[in-house]
């Protein structure tokens, strides 16, 4: 299931955030290291997480399963993973260690892949984005009504002429 999984987010990338083609992340190879990169370092932060729970679990004397993951080709082509407790905590605190370890060990792995991944990262120009205010609906309701529902506020030039 990990083989699956880490096959669902390579595409997933592909397809959702690199606006390629279908095949693309398969057929050009810019396309192809970029969701490798992308695949490669969210899958190991996932690994660590879980395997974090594992083996804190193992040294308590827990028996578990092996981390199930579960591949999901929408999002980031992931639902995450679960490991099945076959056996009760002996304690508290062992129950405890066993749910902090997953969080921490991902952390100190997320800030290893941040370090590799932020000084690779190429400058994007930003999106120009157009606001129009007051939404379409409200400016034909403050045509009619612009003293009572508007307010006698600024001119603003015809704006809320629509």
């Amino acid at each position: 299931m990990f083989g699956a999984t880490l096959l669902s987010v390579y595409w997933t990338y592909g397809m959702s955030w690199t606006q390629a083609g279908w095949l693309e992340p398969f057929t050009n190879p810019v396309v192809a290291w970029d969701c490798f990169q992308f695949a490669a370092g969210l899958m190991s932060i996932f690994l660590a997480h879980e395997m974090g729970h594992y083996l804190v679990a193992r040294r308590h004397g827990m028996d578990q399963t092996l981390p199930l993951f579960i591949p999901f080709p929408l999002a980031f082509g992931t639902l995450g993973a679960i490991i099945r407790l076959k056996s009760l905590p002996p304690n508290r605190s062992a129950l405890l260690e066993m749910g902090a370890a997953g969080p921490l060990a991902g952390f100190v792995v997320a800030l290893l892949v941040m370090a590799i991944g932020l000084p690779q990262t190429v400058e994007q120009v930003a999106p120009q984005l157009r606001v129009m205010w007051p939404p379409p609906p409200t400016q034909r309701l403050c045509a009619r009504h612009r003293a009572r529902v508007c307010g006698a506020g600024p001119d603003l030039g015809g704006l809320l002429d629509a």
